[in-house]
């Protein structure tokens, strides 16, 4: 399942997206899943999702915390397998 993994929400991105990602998966945990864009913009372009709807931005709170810290752990996890230092600003992407 990706995102609310229903695809009923039409609107959503991630909801539909579901059924188009096959072998772009690079990662996967119980609450995340991370996949290369379709269409990237830069050399390495990974998008790491949560597996449940979320409708925006301004719907998280305090309790979504610890997801936005695991999503920010495992983006930084697979630059690394790539060859990139996440903490270098300095390093072009």
């Amino acid at each position: 399942m990706f995102c609310c993994g229903l695809g009923t929400n039409i609107s959503c991105t991630f909801c539909n997206i579901k059924e188009n990602i096959g072998s772009r998966v690079v990662a996967e945990t119980d609450k995340l899943i991370a996949f290369k864009d379709r269409s990237p913009s830069a050399k390495i372009h990974l998008l790491v999702i949560p597996k449940f709807h979320i409708e925006t931005v301004k719907n998280l709170d305090a309790s979504d915390l610890p997801l936005l810290q695991k999503m920010i752990v495992l983006g930084k996890e697979l630059l690394k397998e790539q060859g990139y230092d996440p903490d270098d600003n300095t390093q072009v992407r």
